[in-house]
C-alpha cells in the first residue's frame, strides 16, 4: 500500500511539473506573439510613412525640375495624380487601384495590380490597360526604366489588336518615361504619336512644349537630342 501511495504521489508530481512546463511555454509564446504583433504594426506604420515621404519627394522633385503642370479633373474627366486618366473602359477592374494610388498608397496599388494580372480571364484590352497603369505608377515613382520596358511590351499588343486609345495612352506614358530620363528627342516623338489620344490632348501638348524647351537647351551632340525609339 505504501508503495502504491508513493507511486501515485510521484505520478502526480510528474503531472504537476508537466502542466507547469506547458503553462510556462504557453506564457512565453503569448509574449512572443505580442512582440511579433507589435513589430508588425511598427513596420506597417513605418512603411506607410516611407510611402508618404516617397510621394511627397516625387512631387517636390517634379516641381523643382520644372515638370509640366498636372492635368486637373473636371465633371467629365477624372485624373489620378494628374498623369493618368481614370479608366472608363474597365472601371470595376481598375478603380480600386486608382483609388489606392490617389490616396498615396503606392504599395497597395501595385499589389492590387499584381493580383489583377494573375487572372486568366482578362481580355487583351483589360490586360494592356492594367499594365499601362502599372507602368504609369512606376514612372511616377521614379522607376522609369522598368516602366519603359513594360510599355514597350504592351504597345506592340495594342498596335496588333488595334486598341487605338490604349496605343495613344501607351505613347504618352512612353513619352513621360523618356522625359524623366532626359531623352527629350524620344519624348517629343512619343508625344507627337499620342497627340490625338482622347482626353489627353491638352496634357500631351503641355508635355510636348516642355520636351521641346529642354531639347533646345541641350548642346549639340548631347544624347538627349538623339532619337532612339521607333513608332512602336
Amino acid at each position: 500500500m505504501n508503495a502504491l501511495n508513493s507511486l501515485t504521489k510521484k505520478t502526480n508530481e510528474d503531472i504537476r511539473k508537466a502542466v507547469q512546463t506547458l503553462v510556462t511555454e504557453r506564457d512565453n509564446l503569448r509574449e512572443q506573439a505580442k512582440y511579433a504583433q507589435s513589430t508588425i504594426l511598427q513596420l506597417e506604420a513605418q512603411n506607410m510613412r516611407l510611402d508618404r515621404l516617397l510621394t511627397q519627394a516625387q512631387a517636390c522633385l517634379q516641381t523643382t525640375i520644372g515638370i509640366v503642370p498636372a492635368a486637373k479633373s473636371s465633371p467629365n474627366t477624372s485624373w489620378v495624380r494628374g498623369i493618368w486618366l481614370s479608366s472608363t473602359a474597365n472601371p470595376t477592374l481598375l478603380n480600386p487601384v486608382e483609388t489606392a494610388w490617389q490616396k498615396g498608397d503606392t504599395q497597395q496599388a501595385l499589389i492590387l495590380l499584381h493580383l489583377i494580372l494573375n487572372r486568366e480571364n482578362l481580355t487583351n484590352s483589360q490586360r494592356v490597360e492594367t499594365i499601362l497603369l502599372q507602368a504609369t505608377i512606376l514612372c511616377y515613382s521614379g522607376h522609369c526604366y522598368q516602366a519603359l520596358d513594360q510599355v514597350e511590351d504592351v504597345l506592340k499588343i495594342a498596335e496588333e489588336k488595334q486598341l487605338d486609345d490604349l496605343v495613344g495612352k501607351a505613347q504618352f506614358i512612353r513619352g513621360r518615361c523618356c522625359l524623366d530620363l532626359k531623352r527629350y528627342a524620344d519624348a517629343r516623338w512619343c508625344f507627337a504619336l499620342a497627340s490625338h489620344t482622347k482626353g489627353y490632348e491638352e496634357l500631351v501638348e503641355n508635355n510636348m512644349q516642355f520636351a521641346e524647351q529642354k531639347f533646345n537647351e541641350l548642346p549639340t551632340g548631347d544624347v538627349g537630342k538623339c532619337l532612339n525609339l521607333s513608332s512602336v
